[in-house]
């Protein structure tokens, strides 16, 4: 919602409208237009000019009081109520002035500011042609309309002369027009928004760096930033080249741009075309600059918003700025590198620690109580502790198979060492055998003796020997062999 929807706006404008039409009514003797411009006039004496001398400066009250006239107690108190607001508003929002102006005949019932234009009629009185008088009209014929209707900027001569925008409103009360409320552009709030508040360097515009309106007419709409910077130096440029002397000599008489320079450039005949680009052009100090540009429409109103840069900055800074981006991005690089060798040999080891692992394994060397130990938890780290846990349970096998093995060793021991025993006692027991086979064939021996002599002994017998005699005598073996005896025999 703006100013004028405002239930407070709708309320002073019909009090001020009733106020100043009491007053006219008041004042209707003679000539009523002098006599309510008089009164206005000591109003302004009385409220605004007086309070604005210093205290040891100022008359007696007697010469405040006479300002004093009939048939303004009405008027003061709508204003003394309203005042102080409204030039609130005006200060805070950054506008020259705040009016408010009747439907009828154009009058001027509230200006904050209080210039010349304060009380005037704006349909057919002097200020019938004015600026502030089109702003009117405008917000009159928008119908029922709120938005705000913006005038171009003019040389207004209530403000001695300075151009002079307006914004105006229509204030409305159920649907019917009540008043119109118009607000005078300031200048140094145009300058403070194009400028950034003066702070160019900050907004990365650089030393030559700026941006500008135009109006359709290619004249400015603000200020040059060459101009705030140093007045006397750009009004020294153009006044160096006779084509331009006369508008050096405006802009030092206006104390501004606005109005004064004409900027025609290739930039600014095709924004005004309609088109928008980018490129360099000669500026309208003759100097080459880096030029982007646009159409804007404001309120209604067609205007040119370029930014220009000169070119030998612009492109000092962009060579500077690849330099400094160019050691940045070898800086990155150079990281890049440091970072990507060492994520890739905290990617490797682990891999050639699991390799060199798997083959000494594979090869029967290797060392299963070693272990990977990776701290890292991505997929690198479950690997590695999937192979701590596959190299320890083979460890446990290994082992469980190294102890079976030694226990294996033991009883093959105390086996091998019970054979050779059991191979001593056999070849004693061999021995034995062979030593009893001998035995038993002497027994043979003897027991074939035996029977020979017990032959003998019965031949003997039968031959009848006398005892004490020695006989030789011959006897045959069974299988045909014979031998020879011989000794004294015995009688039995």
């Amino acid at each position: 919602m703006n100013l004028s929807e405002s239930l407070m706006i709708r309320d002073a404008m019909r009090e001020f409208n009733a106020a100043y039409r009491s007053l006219d009514e008041r004042l209707s003797d003679g000539d009523e237009n002098i006599a309510l411009e008089t009164e206005l006039i000591r109003r302004f004496i009385r409220n605004e000019y007086f309070p604005r001398i210093p205290a040891y400066d100022r008359p007696p009250d007697s010469a405040v009081e006479s300002c004093d006239g009939p048939g303004i107690d009405e008027y003061d108190r709508v204003h003394q109520y309203y005042h102080p607001v409204l030039r609130s508003y005006r200060s805070r929002s950054g506008y020259y002035d705040l009016f408010l102006v009747e439907p009828e005949n154009g009058s001027v019932v509230y200006s904050v500011f209080k210039e010349n234009d304060y009380g005037t009629a704006l349909r057919g009185g002097n200020y019938e042609n004015t600026a502030l008088a089109r702003a009117f009209e405008t917000a009159v014929e928008s119908g029922n309309d709120t938005d705000g209707h913006l005038t171009d900027f003019s040389h207004y001569l209530t403000s001695y002369g300075l151009p002079a925008s307006f914004i105006s409103h229509g204030i409305y009360d159920e649907g019917v027009l009540i008043g119109v409320l118009v607000l005078q552009i300031s200048i140094e709030e145009i300058d403070r928004v194009m400028t950034s508040d003066m702070s160019w360097n900050q907004e990365g515009m650089g030393e030559t760096g700026e941006t500008y309106l135009l109006g359709e007419d290619l004249l400015m709409r603000s200020n040059s930033r060459f101009f705030i910077e140093d007045s006397p130096g750009f009004i020294e440029l153009f006044s160096d080249n006779l084509d331009d002397q006369d508008t050096a000599m405006h802009v030092q008489e206006h104390d501004t741009t606005i109005l004064q320079i004409s900027v025609v450039t290739e930039a600014s005949r095709l924004a005004a075309s309609g088109e928008r680009g980018i490129r360099i052009i000669d500026d309208y100090r003759g100097v080459d600059v880096l030029s982007a540009y646009r159409p804007v429409n404001i309120l209604g109103l067609d205007w040119i918003l370029p930014a220009e840069i000169d070119a030998d900055e612009a492109f000092a800074v962009s060579t500077e700025k690849s330099r400094y981006v160019s050691v940045i991005a070898a800086g990155l690089i150079l990281a890049v590198i440091i970072l990507s060798f060492i994520i890739a040999r905290s990617i490797i080891k682990p891999l050639n620690r699991t390799r060199d692992m798997l083959e000494d394994i594979s090869e029967g060397e290797g060392d299963l109580t070693v272990r990977i130990n990776a701290d890292s938890r991505d997929e690198l780290g479950r690997l590695a502790a999937s192979f701590d846990t596959f190299v320890g349970k083979l460890n446990s096998i290994v082992t469980r198979i190294q102890n079976t093995v030694r226990r294996a060793e033991g009883i093959s021991d105390s086996l091998s060492a019970g054979s050779q025993e059991s191979a001593a006692a056999i070849m004693e027991m061999s021995r034995s055998l062979t030593f009893m086979s001998a035995q038993i064939r002497n027994l043979d021996l003897k027991s074939g003796e035996s029977s020979a002599a017990a032959e003998d002994i019965r031949n003997l017998k039968a031959r009848r020997v006398h005892p004490g005699e020695f006989i030789v005598y011959r006897e045959q073996y069974q299988g045909g062999g014979e031998y020879y005896s011989s000794g004294p025999y015995f009688s039995g």
